[in-house]
């Protein structure tokens, strides 16, 4: 058997989430990297991502999970490269803010 033969391919379908369920996905990359997230800074996380997807006329192409993990992850990844070891929501504006400007360019 070759290496290509052995992959398994599929999608699975995921339900869109809305605001509520986006909410508590970004509360939980932030309690699993152990930072400290207040109720008005998910908010205020919520109201941003809510202008990109308004100033970008995305309506219908929200966060996905995968999208959600992987800014977190590229916050993250600015934080440490500012030495600094906690990432702040800055970092987020700045990763969502590339993400819909490159998303509202290519139509995607």
């Amino acid at each position: 058997m070759l290496p290509t033969q052995g992959r398994i391919h599929f999608s699975v379908y995921y339900p869109e989430l809305d605001a509520t369920s986006r909410k508590a996905v970004w509360a939980t990359f932030f309690k699993n990297g152990s930072l400290e997230v207040t109720e008005a800074e998910l908010d205020e996380l919520a109201q941003h991502v809510d202008k990109y997807v308004s100033r970008a006329h995305l309506h219908s192409q929200l966060l996905t999970l995968h999208q959600i993990k992987n800014a977190f992850s590229n916050a993250q990844t600015i934080a440490r490269s500012e030495g600094l070891t906690r990432l702040t929501m800055d970092h987020l504006k700045v990763v969502l803010e590339a993400l819909y400007d490159w998303k509202a360019a290519t139509g995607s």
